[in-house]
């Protein structure tokens, strides 16, 4: 199966992989400073998500029947392109994308990173009013954010499929809950204690589901993005949390 991806990738192949997921309106570029941090050490591999950045816009049955899972789908085949299981790192919608794959397919993902990922308990007109708030933009970047990223972010909110947006649909198939219980690999929830998806509510319900596999840190300060309101504590967390997993895994 080939991809219909636009796929962005850095560093040479004889090294780990770490793939990222971006969320709604991102692009794989939108990464820059975590990419200028991660290629000294690994491949890092970031692919414009189906319906965003230069990759292909859905097609009507994809939107009719679930596009995170077309969007799953496209990443599953990209990650069958790569050597040994990867790393998998998603933020938000792309967290959600992220962890499906995973339950889908943990054949291919060795750990994986869930910034704040967007698993939220929606109805179908709450999602419509979301798809209206996604289609009117996103504002102005917090000052805080990386610099490398801001422009990115700026540009990829015009790049994104127009009637995906109108959804407002950012989540699989699948139960988060459902997908949360059955994750097999090491997995590193990431959130913060502004205004986030992944609040002290819903932390306490993912701890109570007993995944031993399944860690939750929360980084004070930081919002929905994480790893730009507070970048080096992101890092600080998460580039270790990467490196032991890596030490860790069989040869």
């Amino acid at each position: 199966m080939t991809t219909r991806l636009a796929v962005h990738s850095w560093g040479t192949t004889d090294r780990p992989a770490l793939v990222l997921l971006h969320g709604i309106t991102d692009s794989g570029l939108c990464w820059a400073d975590a990419v200028a941090r991660w290629e000294r050490d690994y491949r890092v591999v970031a692919p414009d998500a189906l319906g965003h950045g230069d990759s292909d816009r859905f097609r009507p049955d994809e939107l009719d029947i679930g596009p995170v899972d077309a969007m799953a789908d496209e990443v599953i085949a990209l990650l069958e392109t790569l050597v040994y299981p990867v790393v998998l790192i998603g933020h938000s919608m792309g967290g959600a994308t992220a962890a499906a794959v995973a339950f889908r397919r943990p054949d291919l993902v060795g750990s994986l990173v869930l910034e704040d990922p967007a698993w939220r308990d929606l109805t179908g007109a709450e999602e419509r009013e979301r798809g209206q708030t996604f289609l009117a933009g996103r504002g102005e970047p917090n000052p805080v954010w990386p610099a490398a990223e801001i422009a990115p972010w700026q540009e990829a909110h015009a790049k994104t499929d127009r009637d995906f947006l109108a959804l407002g649909r950012v989540a699989p198939s699948e139960p988060w809950r459902e997908l949360v219980a059955g994750l097999a690999m090491p997995t590193l929830i990431v959130t913060g204690t502004e205004g986030v998806i992944i609040d002290h509510s819903q932390m306490a319900e993912i701890e109570s589901i007993g995944n031993p596999r399944v860690q939750i840190e929360v980084i004070e300060g930081a919002g929905h993005c994480v790893r730009r309101d507070r970048t080096e504590a992101f890092h600080a967390l998460v580039d270790t949390w990467i490196s032991q997993r890596l030490a860790s895994r069989p040869s």
